[in-house]
């Protein structure tokens, strides 16, 4: 997953790079610190045995409860400097740590069974905060376990909120040791907020714990969702011209759009669309291409809105598998769409990268998953 351009967080990543030799500092508060032993052993006891994947890690101060009890950790950060701080402080050899972007986490690399991320979703931008949880999504194994933890609003132990943006988003002036002042994004989501946000299909609120100057919220990713045993075998088939006018009503913007019509009949005049019946009648349908420099590729995905959560759509994309003719198929979703995003992450996709310039303010998120086949054989072509 690219992050798009964002430069609070480029200026958050050069501020911490300078801050890296006093970070700690913040820990040593003495109002703070029965908060801190009680999260140690608490976090300690939440990600046991767990394969973790930590985000923004910093110098490693998290890295250093959470290692003596995982099987592994992947730690990331965006400066090397903390993380210069973070490699000395756990040495081990199940631990990892690498510069890396917390919107673009790495994927398909490990199996994944936990994530936590400390005091990094208070700086997270609310318009980008599902954003970024969906790309930790997609990085962990369905039903994995999400931590997060951050600070409460603490008057005389809190760095004061010196403004409040158009966005909702509220900003801290940070002096540092070398008398630099920087404008920090930090923000104080409450319970409300945190599962509100797991409620909009990110996962299953699994609870909220606060303390007197931190909270930590819990979820877990979903589960995918079992593609329905089908009525007979013609319940999806290739799509013929005969199925236009259905298509066109599964398809809201067909409804409005000649260019999306022109495209429909073209899709099917070249036997590359499937569709999913119900009830003897089209509930979705599927584009499956093989022109994405050679491999399979879905374009699009469309499920009349009354058949949605249905299983129509993870079964077209189980099919769309099964008659891929490549070893790789391709999907994409744009970064506004977090419906398709989930809907392609359940069926096993993984991020691969982003095209911008497409839709305007509204980047491409491009989708991959390996296609294995147990006979080797090539797979059949879309046709019947």
């Amino acid at each position: 997953m690219s992050g798009r351009p964002d430069a609070s967080q480029e200026e958050l990543r050069s501020y911490y790079a300078l801050r890296a030799a006093e970070y700690d500092r913040i820990y040593a508060k003495p109002e703070r610190q029965a908060d801190l032993r009680e999260i140690e052993r608490w976090l300690a006891a939440t990600l046991r045995d767990e394969t973790v994947l930590e985000v923004a890690c910093g110098t490693g101060w998290w890295t250093r409860v959470i290692a003596p009890v995982a099987r592994a950790v992947l730690a990331i950060d965006a400066a090397p400097e903390t993380l210069a701080i973070a490699r000395d402080r756990v040495a081990a050899p199940h631990v990892a740590f690498e510069v890396g972007d917390a919107y673009a986490l790495p994927h398909g690399r490990a199996a994944f069974s936990a994530a936590f991320a400390g005091f990094w979703l208070s700086h997270v931008p609310r318009a980008r905060q599902a954003e970024f949880l969906r790309g930790l999504n997609v990085a962990l194994q369905p039903g994995a376990k999400v931590v997060l933890l951050d600070n409460r609003y603490v008057e005389g132990s809190s760095t004061p909120i010196a403004e409040q943006d158009a966005a909702g988003d509220t900003w801290q002036t940070r002096r540092l040791d070398d008398g630099s002042t920087h404008r920090v994004l930090k923000n104080f989501p409450g319970e409300g907020e945190l599962r509100a946000l797991a409620a909009s299909g990110l996962g299953s609120a699994e609870g909220y714990r606060a303390w007197d100057h931190y909270w930590a919220f819990e979820y877990r990713v979903p589960a995918p969702e079992p593609i329905l045993a089908l009525a007979g075998e013609d319940e999806i088939r290739a799509g013929t011209g005969d199925d236009f006018a259905a298509l066109v009503d599964c398809d809201p913007l067909a409804a409005r759009s000649e260019a999306r019509r022109d495209a429909l009949a073209a899709w099917l005049a070249q036997a590359t669309v499937l569709v999913s019946r119900e009830q003897e009648r089209i509930a979705g349908f599927l584009v499956l291409e093989h022109g994405l420099f050679g491999h399979g590729f879905v374009p699009l995905v469309c499920v009349r809105p009354d058949d949605r959560r249905r299983g129509h759509a993870l079964r077209l994309l189980a099919a769309a598998e099964a008659r891929c003719r490549t070893a790789k198929l391709f999907a994409s979703a744009n970064a506004s769409n977090g419906a398709s995003q989930a809907l392609l992450a359940r069926a096993g996709f993984v991020r691969s990268g982003t095209i911008e310039n497409l839709d305007a303010g509204d980047p491409e998120l491009v989708y991959f998953k390996a296609v294995s086949r147990d006979d080797g054989d090539e797979p059949s072509s879309c046709a019947p």
